[in-house]
């Protein structure tokens, strides 16, 4: 009776046992799955967040929410942008830009889908992915991501990002990124499957341990008959050392690498907001002290320009300043005269062709000729040089005139001080409603690219 009993209660000791391993497997499992989606989520809302910190607040504001805003300049700005960002991130299908109604429904202001495909949401449709309540937060302020979800397209998490008012910081919208997961589960489980293996182990081999020394109080003289009996306890041990060292070894370049991920973003932080705070300091303080001496001035002169820009060039990002007239047909004459009385007797405003030869240019539209350059050395090569000739930046040129926005190119290639180097314009609109009785065109910051990895590589080894 008594043998029963112990035998009774060693069962329910092994069922304990097994049960406690099991959800310890399973609580482990639980906590790694649970932190590598955390993780993801992060990721995929830093990510969303640094878009977000690309939206002009004031382009968004002149919106109304409505069909008719397709036809505004600022809806073909931002969805041109949109766009552009799109094709950054292989896994993301759609961005696009949501605002709030007084009555707290919610309806998209642009989305970055083809215009006229069947998938474009249109300004003003209502959201309809995600009830009110459950994106509430985002107009409070919050970041946030959900899903994963299926539907026709394919599965999904969804993350929000609130924007708000540059000036006043009340937030006037949220953009929306439709992120690719596939099978979830799939895409953050191989991270974390070799410690969920070896933890595994570890609880089989202290099971298996406990196992052998009861075994061994059992047969007290059989068990040293047999090595693997005989031994059984010193090789489960050093088998559960080696587990243990594999899962401390795994922690400590798992946590090495996170602590040095950790460390890049901050870096990469520090040179971000020193890089935006140059680009902003370019275009409300040097390139708007530029638009402000045109204003004061009925006619700004090659010297005059040159003087003026001369104490900005000392901005390391800048390699030079220009002055692009905007310039039609019928004043095509009336610029080469004002050139050639600024002593440039061989101006002439040119493009290139498709044969890469410079040619005389006779646009439909407005030209945007580089008039001045400052320093006056590098502009052999580029004086009178049609940018609006290049589609693209006619477009960015002619929103800049028509909305009075600060715009800039693409990195392009660009012959400066006689050396082709790769530059980004920054343009700043001067135009007829703002300087009626002065000269219209833009002023322009000419961005030497490699300056700027020279200053971040400098800043990186002071740090």
């Amino acid at each position: 009776m008594k043998k029963q009993l112990c035998f009774q209660k060693k069962s329910w000791i092994d069922i304990g046992l097994g049960v406690l391993s099991l959800l310890m497997i399973v609580g482990f499992a639980f906590w790694n799955l649970r932190t590598q989606d955390q993780k993801q989520r992060t990721q995929f809302i830093d990510q969303t967040e640094n878009i977000a910190q690309a939206i002009d607040s004031e382009t968004l504001l002149q919106l109304s929410g409505m069909p008719s805003d397709q036809s505004s300049p600022y809806y073909q700005h931002l969805k041109q942008q949109l766009m552009s960002t799109l094709q950054i991130f292989p896994n993301v299908r759609r961005i696009f830009l949501i605002g709030q109604k007084e009555d707290s429904s919610t309806f998209v202001f642009i989305d970055s889908e083809t215009p006229g495909s069947s998938d474009e949401s249109l300004p003003g449709d209502t959201y309809k992915e995600f009830a009110t309540t459950e994106i509430q937060p985002i107009f409070e302020g919050k970041s946030k991501s959900y899903g994963p979800r299926k539907d026709k397209w394919g599965e999904w998490i969804t993350i929000f990002t609130p924007i708000r008012d540059s000036n006043t910081g009340e937030v006037i919208g949220a953009i929306g990124m439709d992120v690719d997961v596939g099978n979830w589960l799939t895409q953050i489980l191989p991270p974390v499957s070799f410690p969920i293996l070896v933890f595994v182990i570890f609880i089989m081999l202290t099971l298996g341990t406990i196992y052998v020394f009861r075994y061994r109080q059992r047969n007290l003289e059989t068990h040293r008959k047999h090595f693997y009996t005989r031994y059984a306890l010193v090789i489960c041990t050093g088998l559960l050392g080696v587990c243990l060292t594999v899962l401390f070894v795994w922690n400590a370049r798992h946590t090495d690498r996170l602590n040095r991920q950790e460390y890049f973003d901050r870096l990469a932080g520090v040179h971000e907001e020193d890089f935006a705070s140059s680009m902003a300091n370019i275009d409300t303080i040097s390139l708007e002290s530029i638009k402000q001496f045109y204003y004061g001035s009925d006619f700004v002169t090659r010297e005059e320009f040159s003087k003026f820009t001369k104490h900005l060039l000392k901005d390391p990002f800048i390699a030079a300043w220009a002055w692009l007239p905007e310039v039609y047909n019928q004043q095509f004459m009336i610029t080469d005269s004002e050139a050639h009385q600024e002593s440039l007797s061989t101006f002439k405003i040119w493009k290139w062709d498709e044969s890469g030869k410079q040619i005389t240019t006779t646009p439909k539209f407005a030209a945007f000729p580089i008039l001045y350059i400052s320093p006056s050395n590098s502009e052999d090569k580029s004086l009178g040089y049609d940018l609006s000739s290049d589609n693209q930046k006619h477009d960015l040129l002619h929103f800049s005139m028509e909305t009075g926005i600060t715009t800039a190119t693409n990195s392009f290639a660009f012959n400066l001080d006689g050396i082709e180097t790769d530059v980004i314009f920054v343009f700043k609109p001067i135009s007829l409603k703002d300087n009626p009785s002065g000269q219209v065109g833009v002023t322009a910051a000419i961005i030497q690219t490699n300056r700027i990895l020279e200053s971040v590589l400098r800043k990186s080894i002071q740090l």
